[in-house]
């Protein structure tokens, strides 16, 4: 676990979890990582703005929740 104040040069990977949404900091911050070939594994809704999109280019598009419940 680490906090948004945290140097993210010395990982591969982030893991986010489900519920982080990005603010313009943060999300700058996580774009750098991904620059100098960082990973990140999002899921739920982590790694969605405060406007309910994407904040980082994952090659898709934030549709929203899944009405499926298992």
């Amino acid at each position: 676990m680490i906090d948004t104040e945290e140097p993210l040069d010395k990982y591969k990977l982030l893991i986010l979890p489900d519920h982080v949404r990005l603010d313009d900091n943060l999300a700058g911050k996580i774009r750098a990582f991904t620059e100098k070939g960082g990973k990140v594994l999002a899921t739920g809704d982590s790694g969605v703005d405060f406007d309910g999109k994407f904040a980082l280019d994952f090659g898709c598009e934030f549709k929203g929740q899944s009405a499926f419940k298992p």
